[in-house]
């Protein structure tokens, strides 16, 4: 029976992972919710079952994708995967939130800009496609806006300030990327938490809530609750 669980939850995760992130790609607004939670699923399963199935989990999708979706897609989803991998790493060995949660974000946002220098070969030839990406899809948008009756004038001067607009967004672009991962690891970490909180012993649980705004005693709480290490 024990078997038969985890086979089932193997599929179930690895489905569940697959049909998140092509969800979030292919409907960009639902994209906004679902891709945080790309890791989710083999989180819980790896450290409900043990780490080593949750790795089988993370191939087998990578695997999935590179078949049903193609590179592209599963390119994607190797960056959450390593984000996934680093959790199962150090998630209870780093005593620090803090220190976790830069920790992957800055590996993560590293791994992510080297493999985009390699299929780019040089950072001016990257931005350029960005630039070029950024104007086309601006343009697209004012020609929406236009089709809907928009002021003319109002247009017109956005018009104008396009190349301003694809400017600053460059210079921000590394930044925001950088925030987006901090706060798609703590999500993870979160729900987590919230996932195996019925599991705790209810002295153990009050305490933590007593302790929420110590964030070294809330994050050695959430640890707990995962089966890895006692507060």
């Amino acid at each position: 029976m024990r078997r038969l669980e985890v086979i089932s939850r193997f599929f179930l995760a690895l489905a569940s992972t697959a049909v998140l992130l092509i969800s979030g790609v292919a409907i960009p607004p639902a994209g906004i919710v679902l891709l945080p939670l790309v890791p989710q699923p083999v989180l819980a399963f790896g450290f409900r079952f043990g780490i080593g199935w949750g790795i089988g989990v993370l191939l087998a999708a990578i695997v999935l994708l590179l078949v049903w979706a193609g590179k592209e897609l599963a390119l994607v989803y190797g960056m959450l995967a390593l984000m996934t991998l680093l959790l199962f790493g150090l998630l209870g060995r780093l005593r620090s939130i803090e220190l976790l949660i830069s920790a992957i974000a800055a590996v993560t946002f590293t791994s992510t800009c080297a493999l985009l220098f390699y299929f780019y070969g040089s950072w001016p030839a990257l931005v350029q496609d960005l630039h070029s990406s950024l104007n086309q899809n601006l343009t697209a948008a004012l020609r929406v806006h236009e089709r809907m009756g928009f002021p003319q004038d109002s247009l017109d001067l956005l018009k104008e300030r396009i190349p301003q607009v694809v400017q600053t967004t460059l210079q921000f672009l590394p930044g925001l990327l950088f925030v987006s991962l901090v706060l798609i690891v703590l999500i993870n970490i979160v729900f987590l938490c919230r996932r195996f909180q019925k599991s705790l012993p209810r002295q153990h649980l009050k305490y933590c809530l007593s302790q929420m705004h110590r964030p070294l005693l809330s994050y050695r709480c959430c640890v707990y609750e995962i089966g890895m290490r006692d507060p």
